[in-house]
């Protein structure tokens, strides 16, 4: 229950609904450059009450997550640094950012929109967990391709 809480309140849709015309239009609870929300948020579970280890894709609009698989043995190869007790964490929350998403909009600015968007998603993630009493440890990397 938990787990959907902080996923809702962080990622999710909010109740608010904008009325332009005929068109409604949902909100979240983190701005996103142009309201293209590029960010995808897939969760690693280890140890929560009811769902199998693995990884799944959280889902906002209809607030579910569906499972993308079972792999474990290779997640220490998710993480940037060697000190990390990977065992006794429940859950980690893991961003892919959708460039064609944003770049016709924004061009080379897309990534800095984005980056923006994932420390505003980070830090609702954050604050949503330490009202349920929960720690957080947050641990950022990436590959650049060039």
């Amino acid at each position: 229950m938990e787990l959907s809480n902080i996923l809702s309140f962080s990622f999710g849709i909010s109740k608010k609904v904008t009325n332009i015309g005929d068109i409604k239009t949902v909100h979240r609870f983190y701005p996103s450059g142009g309201g293209l929300y590029p960010i995808e948020i897939y969760i690693y579970v280890n140890s929560v009450q009811n769902l199998e280890k693995g990884f799944y894709l959280y889902q906002p609009y209809s607030h579910s997550i569906r499972k993308i698989n079972s792999v474990t043995k290779d997640i220490d190869k998710c993480f940037v640094g060697d000190n990390l007790d990977l065992k006794n964490i429940n859950f980690s929350i893991f961003y892919k950012y959708s460039l064609n998403r944003t770049y016709l909009k924004y061009g080379e600015l897309s990534l800095l929109t984005t980056l923006i968007e994932v420390g505003t998603m980070t830090q609702n993630l954050e604050l949503v967990s330490a009202s349920f009493y929960y720690s957080t440890c947050s641990i950022a990397g990436f590959e650049k391709n060039t």
